[in-house]
């Protein structure tokens, strides 16, 4: 038996299989429609502003993101972030955003 891990994806019946397709925008901002992004850094490194530019790009394409920040969410540029994103996609549970 080998040590490397079989790729049960690459054989899967077609009957199976999901093909990932890219939307419309994706050349504005090359990110894969089953993508899981994290930002993370210090205050003051761009973390929000690169997450309302990734909006603007996307075109409201992504199905949810979540905001956290243990310190506080009365940040102007977090009400700016919430008012980009649709109603449905977002709710304040303590000092998180929805």
């Amino acid at each position: 038996m080998s040590d490397k891990i079989k790729n049960y994806y690459e054989n899967l019946p077609k009957d199976l299989r999901r093909e990932n397709k890219v939307n419309n925008t994706f050349k504005n901002h090359h990110i894969l429609p089953n993508s899981m992004i994290c930002a993370i850094g210090g205050t003051g490194t761009g973390k929000t502003n690169s997450i309302l530019d990734m909006i603007h790009r996307m075109d409201g394409t992504f199905y949810q993101i979540i905001v956290f920040n243990p310190v506080s969410t009365d940040e102007p540029i977090y009400s700016l972030l919430k008012k980009q994103m649709p109603k449905r996609s977002w709710s304040k549970i303590s000092n998180v955003l929805l």
